[in-house]
């Protein structure tokens, strides 16, 4: 009985934890809808350059800037929220942009100053700071920078495993 109780305790602090994050996000949404911010930042990236793969950097920087300091749940709200209407304009489709937020913001998360998510990994593995960091940093330059750069310049290699699911859908 006290392991249901337990389970439910930790259940009832993750939602507790999530809603209010979940509410923030639908009222900025809703501002920026009634704002217009959204067109407002695609204005002011396309104002800096109008090259499709200058603003595909520029949404990576965001996405890496916007990963290394939030978590991963309410990066991914944002980042799509505010970028993918802009980027759709563009010509990138909601798979395609899903696989970059993935990869972009992921690599955010495990990136210092704040590694939200190599802290966490460190907490449960019991494994010091410095041994995780020194991994993760080989890990970032041989995988996944090149994996971004693929992934947002080559959108076949990204698609292909979509492709091959849903067919001609993506």
């Amino acid at each position: 009985m006290e392991d249901v109780f337990l389970e439910r305790r930790g259940s009832v602090a993750t939602t507790v934890a999530i809603m209010p994050l979940i509410y923030c996000i639908i009222m900025f949404s809703r501002g920026c809808l009634m704002e217009d911010l959204l067109r407002q930042i695609m204005d002011a990236l396309t104002s800096i350059a109008e090259n499709k793969d200058m603003i595909l950097l520029m949404t990576n920087v965001f996405m890496v800037s916007t990963g290394m300091l939030m978590d991963d749940a309410r990066a991914v709200l944002r980042s799509t929220q505010i970028l993918l209407p802009g980027v759709a304009q563009l010509g990138v489709g909601p798979v395609h942009f899903a696989a970059l937020a993935g990869v972009k913001l992921g690599l955010g998360n495990v990136t210092p100053p704040t590694a939200p998510l190599l802290s966490l990994s460190g907490q449960i593995s019991g494994a010091p700071r410095d041994q995780s960091m020194k991994t993760a940093l080989y890990l970032i330059l041989f995988a996944w920078l090149p994996t971004r750069a693929m992934t947002t310049f080559v959108p076949d290699l990204a698609l292909w495993l979509p492709r091959l699911l849903l067919g001609s859908r993506v």
